[in-house]
């Protein structure tokens, strides 16, 4: 495989990649709105004049659940557009790239033509060592800025994880304040 076959793979590897991320911030969007409900319909239906140990278990997992949530979603905005700041990502400049860059080359050549005849250079070849090296620069640059949506979307994962888990301990509260003072009675 050419060194320059093998790049342009990579460099569209990468942005499928920076594709998938943005499609993967649809499903902790839901889960965030579904949680809010959750926190929502829990306060407004929990009886606060009953245990006061309960109580106060109650507003901590609420608390932990709603600090979490803060936190879900101030990592899901870093991971879709670094706080409002956007992600920029390199690419080729316009169509004419390689012409523009066959021009240069062709240029430098006939500027230094005797100095490299005698190196053996190759127009072609240059060509597309320039090229590869651009493309380089593209993957590197797009790879950290792709690896950083990552980062914020796995930590913005693992918070809803915890976020879930506080809620549904809550709700374990909530369900054990139901039982004892018959709360949810809609009569």
């Amino acid at each position: 495989m050419k060194k320059i076959d093998f790049l342009l793979n990579w460099f569209y590897k990468e942005n499928d990649r920076r594709i998938e991320l943005e499609s993967s911030m649809n499903i902790p969007i839901s889960i965030l709105t579904a949680l809010i409900a959750g926190i929502y319909f829990l306060i407004l239906n929990y009886n606060f004049k009953s245990n006061i140990v309960l109580d106060l278990i109650f507003m901590i997992l609420i608390s932990l659940c709603v600090i979490f949530w803060l936190i879900s979603i101030c990592n899901l905005i870093i991971s879709y557009n670094n706080f409002f700041k956007g992600f920029s990502y390199k690419t080729f400049p316009n169509a004419n790239f390689l012409d523009i860059e066959t021009k240069n080359i062709n240029e430098y050549y006939e500027k230094y033509k005797e100095d490299l005849k005698s190196e053996g250079f190759n127009q072609v070849k240059q060509i597309e060592s320039n090229v590869c090296e651009f493309l380089k620069e593209c993957i590197d640059y797009n790879t950290i800025k792709n690896d950083k949506k990552s980062f914020y979307l796995y930590r913005c994962k693992i918070h809803l994880i915890i976020c879930i888990i506080s809620l549904f301990l809550a709700s374990l509260i909530f369900s054990i304040n139901i039982m004892d003072f018959n709360v949810l009675d809609y009569e």
